[in-house]
């Protein structure tokens, strides 16, 4: 069993009491990383400005919003982005691929070896912000 410390107990009720779902809580020895998920865009505004009166420091890392593509703070590059999405759009990842390196290179009009750099390295990217936990 944990027993929470009273100010971590009152911490979380801050945040739930702003409409906060807290989906997971991990320390590191940063801090705390913490993904909320609200019901709506309103809930996070009164969210982010209940932390601004309180002085509370945070990075936002990433905002999702239903229907709109993920905006990920210090992530993808423009160009990463553009590449990855060009190369889903056409094919690419499928099984078996309907089209090629060269294609999507030659639609984006940059050369196979760029298409070939930016696919990896927002793959990278992609797999470090999402699926590795450090700490």
């Amino acid at each position: 069993m944990i027993k929470w410390a009273d100010s971590v107990v009152d911490q979380i009720a801050s945040y739930t009491n702003q409409g906060a779902s807290i989906l997971s809580a991990t320390g590191t020895r940063e801090g705390w990383r913490l993904r909320f998920r609200f019901a709506n865009r309103d809930h996070f505004e009164s969210f982010v400005e209940a932390l601004n009166e309180r002085n509370q420091s945070y990075s936002l890392l990433e905002l999702i919003e239903p229907d709109k593509p993920r905006l990920s703070v210090g992530s993808l590059t423009p160009r990463q982005r553009e590449a990855l999405v060009a190369a889903w759009e056409h094919g690419y990842y499928n099984i078996p691929r309907e089209t090629s390196g060269e294609e999507i290179a030659a639609e984006l009009d940059i050369s196979h070896q760029t298409l070939s750099e930016l696919l990896r390295r927002g793959t990278e990217k992609l797999i470090k912000s999402q699926l590795v936990t450090t700490g």
